[in-house]
């Protein structure tokens, strides 16, 4: 086929791109967009924020619950958190476009009812989290769900320290 009967065809034919924005456009597979939380899941265990190494994932105490919040502007879309999750709450969305002009889409957030410890009255585990704990416990767990770590070594201390040595 000669150049010009090529380059005919080429200018009959169209682009070979979208138009976009006019055409939506798709995202490929695998693409790693906004990071989304599912708050039906989601325990609020921590491990998120813990291996997030651009600090873009944080727990947070609220009145009677335990917030979870995914800043878009921190997170390099490493997949860390996503992986590591072990309730499979966290995920990517294929959605590219980040652009907003409302401070409400810079956070994903979830909010997971907290149990406050018996002694110090903090907030220290969701309930869906202590449910999981109890629910597969034997009879000195369900004391894990009741006690906050830094009272519960309290207790545990002193406990240890009453008893005699024979």
């Amino acid at each position: 086929m000669s150049i010009a009967a090529e380059a005919l065809r080429r200018l009959l034919k169209g682009p070979w791109t979208l138009k976009y924005p006019r055409e939506p456009a798709e995202a490929p597979e695998g693409y790693r967009g906004r990071l989304l939380i599912d708050s039906s899941v989601c325990r609020g265990c921590g491990v998120c924020a813990r291996v997030c190494p651009s600090n873009a994932v944080e727990l947070v105490e609220g009145d009677a619950e335990i917030i979870v919040r995914v800043y878009h502007d921190k997170c390099i879309r490493c997949g860390e958190c996503v992986e590591k999750c072990p309730y499979r709450a966290l995920s990517f969305s294929r959605e590219f476009e980040h652009t907003s002009r409302t401070s409400l889409t810079v956070m994903a957030e979830a909010r997971i009812p907290a149990v406050r410890c018996g002694v110090c009255g903090r907030l220290f585990i969701s309930e869906r989290l202590g449910v999981d704990i109890a629910g597969c416990s034997r009879r000195e767990l369900p004391y894990l769900t009741q006690l906050c770590p830094d009272c519960r070594a309290r207790v545990a201390a002193s406990a240890t320290a009453s008893r005699k040595i024979t």
